[in-house]
């Protein structure tokens, strides 16, 4: 591996294209990919306890995990984590290319395949970096294995490191052992030479069994498989698979068939269309990771996500435009933003929502963590609601620190400031969520200081005091009970109102409509002016709300869309100047619906 560094610095024009190749390995992180890249960091939370570490000891590969643990929570900055997932695909080709040359095998072209996989496994937000850590973990120790030139020293080296390379590693010493046995029996002529990999082996299958299996009680495949973590994309699984295939292949086509001698080296023209060919098989991949590997819309979404917990508005709902079709979660995060920024009445039939289920996250449709479906509760006063969200959420899949914040503020909020400081001590134990902790393990100690925190009060003001059965997937239902416990909750107020229209219920809308002045509107909101417009037509009667009245531009917006629509010859017009209008909604849209 060094001797490999080595030439990359004494002959920097030489490989240029390394360098060319993984400057742009970074940026398609740091342009296209980064927020995929720290929502890692928010599924999990690295703390720095004892408690916490000895969580880790119980299985094979706990080290490992500890260890990327410890690498994720730098993702938190975008920036960070595309850098070091271009130092982990840099490590994954630099090692690659040092067991191949040890190989003698000169095709230069494979370890930046190598790479180039690795790279397409973290464009799916499913796949963990534990599995890039553990390939790595295991080609590292193979690279000290082999650097034994020595049969004798080797194989005392190997006997040593066999023990540590399994605690730590668990599953991907599997990868390493299988590099040493193919190692030992090419490269070695010693009759023995098969046996040694032999109790590798049997030492490998061994040392789980006895330890984990039978001291810990932990089933056999799990202490086998630990931490191996598969992810959810069947492209990336397959991906996976050859990430682990590549190299034991290549090393035994190296046996087998004597192609791998350097040939471009022949003729100058020889060279070329060597360079040539491997350009073509790097396009090549690219265009496949492209196609199948990265999702631009998983990274605008996590992008969206990472704008609303900064409170960014403007940027989430420029983000929304992007989406040309419904989907649920950019209607949450869209929804969320439209009412903090005092638009949601204006501008919610701009951005695609296909029905009243579009408004939040309900369960079991939610397909990211459930902090994501949590957030909405918790800004509607639903607090109850947000915590059994939060709480299952961190049983299920462990803590994180979206999560735990979630939990600590709920129970400030519900007055329980034992079970508050419990979460809150698990924030203090970690490095970036340290300072908000601190802040609040002050209420604690100073208890007046939570009567002065505006959200925290304002919270509490929501408290639920009539009980009721919420179904997260009745919208409605959920909202008329928040309102009837506290009629003064505008955010309800407005989901519900939003509901409604989403519903095509005009005869309800236009009856709680009128209340629009306890909220404290000085305007109708373009979308409910359109509701009423609707009501009207059809009713022939004044149903617009005591001391209000309709922008002319409204009306003669809705007279113009009326005689279009009676026409029934420019529906592609139609589209065009009134697609984000709840006109079109109500007569274009939403079929299900049934108009009261």
């Amino acid at each position: 591996m060094f001797q490999i560094l080595k030439k990359h610095i004494e002959d920097p024009g030489k490989y240029l294209f390394t360098g060319m190749f993984f400057l742009a390995f970074f940026l398609y992180f740091a342009l296209f990919n980064s927020y995929t890249l720290s929502y890692q960091e928010q599924i999990q939370l690295f703390r720095f306890s004892q408690d916490y570490f000895t969580e880790f000891l119980n299985r094979p590969g706990g080290m490992l995990s500890y260890l990327n643990s410890f690498i994720v929570q730098f993702f938190i900055s975008p920036l960070a984590a595309s850098l070091i997932i271009t130092f982990s695909g840099f490590l994954g080709y630099l090692l690659s290319a040092s067991l191949l040359r040890l190989h003698n095998v000169k095709e230069k072209i494979w370890p930046f395949l190598i790479a180039l996989i690795i790279l397409s496994l973290h464009s799916d937000y499913t796949y963990s970096f534990v599995n890039t850590l553990g390939y790595v973990s295991a080609l590292g120790f193979t690279a000290f294995y082999i650097s034994f030139g020595n049969n004798k020293l080797r194989y005392i080296a190997g006997s040593i490191l066999i023990i540590p390379l399994i605690l730590f590693s668990g599953f991907f010493a599997v990868l390493a052992l299988l590099l040493w046995i193919l190692h030992e029996t090419a490269n070695t002529k010693a009759r023995y030479r098969f046996y040694i990999p032999a109790g590798y082996l049997i030492v490998a299958f061994l040392i789980p069994y006895i330890i984990w299996h039978q001291i810990f009680d932990i089933p056999l495949l799990n202490s086998i498989s630990s931490p191996l973590l598969l992810p959810g994309n069947s492209i990336s699984l397959y991906s996976l698979v050859l990430l682990f295939a590549f190299l034991p292949v290549i090393l035994l086509l190296s046996v087998a068939i004597p192609y791998y001698k350097k040939v471009s080296g022949r003729t100058k023209a020889g060279r070329y269309v060597i360079i040539a060919l491997r350009t073509a098989a790097v396009l090549i991949f690219v265009i496949l990771i492209l196609k199948f590997s990265y999702s631009p819309k998983n990274e605008l979404i996590f992008k969206m996500d990472n704008k609303v917990q900064h409170k960014e508005w403007d940027e989430v709902t420029g983000l929304a435009s992007k989406f040309k079709e419904p989907d649920r979660m950019v209607a949450h995060f869209t929804n969320l933003a439209l009412y903090n920024s005092g638009k949601l009445g204006d501008e919610l039939f701009r951005y695609n929502p296909a029905d009243q289920s579009f408004l939040w996250l309900s369960y079991p449709e939610v397909r990211y963590p459930y902090f994501f479906g949590s957030d909405i509760f918790y800004q509607l006063g639903y607090i109850n609601k947000a915590y059994a969200w939060a709480y299952d959420g961190m049983i299920g899949t462990g803590a994180s620190p979206r999560l735990v914040k979630q939990l600590s503020l709920i129970s400030l909020i519900n007055g329980n400031l034992t079970l508050a400081g419990k979460y809150l001590e698990m924030l203090d134990q970690s490095l970036f969520y340290r300072k908000w902790s601190a802040m609040y393990l002050n209420y604690l100690a100073n208890p007046d200081l939570i009567s002065k925190d505006q959200e925290i009060v304002s919270k509490r003001n929501l408290a639920i005091h009539a009980d009721f059965n919420g179904d997260t997937s009745i919208p409605d239902s959920i909202l008329v009970h928040l309102l009837q416990n506290h009629p003064d909750n505008k955010m309800a107020y407005e989901y519900f109102l939003s509901t409604l229209l989403l519903e095509k219920n005009i005869s309800d809308f236009t009856w709680y409509v009128n209340d629009l002045n306890k909220y404290g509107y000085n305007a109708i909101p373009v979308h409910f002016e359109e509701a009423l417009l609707i009501n009207m037509y059809y009713t022939r009667k004044n149903v617009i709300p005591e001391g209000h009245s309709i922008r002319q531009s409204t009306s003669a917006r809705f007279d113009k869309f009326m005689n279009l629509y009676s026409s029934r010859k420019a529906d592609n017009k139609l589209n065009e100047e009134f697609g984000n209008t709840y006109w079109y909604y109500f007569y274009f849209l939403n079929k299900k619906a049934q108009v009261r």
